[in-house]
């Protein structure tokens, strides 16, 4: 099994990483910039926890979903980007007690559109850890090299 795959998947996530960090540094304020850190944070550790909690089922379909999980964090990061473009948050909004309530509604959202990419970028990485636990080394370096 070739590991140049789990090399692509993890320099895409940090690229849209980057993308994302730059697009609210610009776009928005640059302290909202750390929101991109504890979205992939919080998709990487949720897709650790099912990869434990469904280890079987994960290693039974393990072939099927390395070769899908691509094509769903292709459509996961462009529908995340865009919404996450499109989403109408303003922060000097959150300084007035009148607009303060949407404010946290679109904050929400970008969790909502952005954590799926994450989410299944761990769920790739640690799927292909479980399922090439004979080669950890090699797949631990190809996964660093990509990031």
């Amino acid at each position: 099994m070739s590991l140049v795959p789990i090399f692509l998947v993890s320099g895409a996530a940090v690229a849209l990483e980057i993308a994302l960090t730059r697009y609210f540094a610009v776009a928005k304020w640059s302290e909202y910039g750390y929101w991109v850190i504890s979205i992939v944070m919080v998709g990487f550790a949720l897709s650790g926890v099912t990869i434990a909690l469904a280890r079987d089922w994960a290693v039974r379909r393990g072939p099927v979903l390395l070769a899908w999980l691509p094509v769903a964090l292709i459509v996961t990061a462009a529908l995340g980007y865009h919404a996450t473009t499109a989403n109408p948050f303003n922060p000097l909004q959150l300084q007035n007690a009148a607009t303060f309530v949407p404010q946290l509604g679109y904050i929400a959202l970008y969790y909502a559109v952005l954590l799926p990419f994450f989410f299944l970028t761990g769920l790739y990485i640690s799927l292909t850890f479980v399922l090439n636990e004979d080669r950890v080394a090699q797949v631990y370096g190809y996964d660093l090299t990509g990031a």
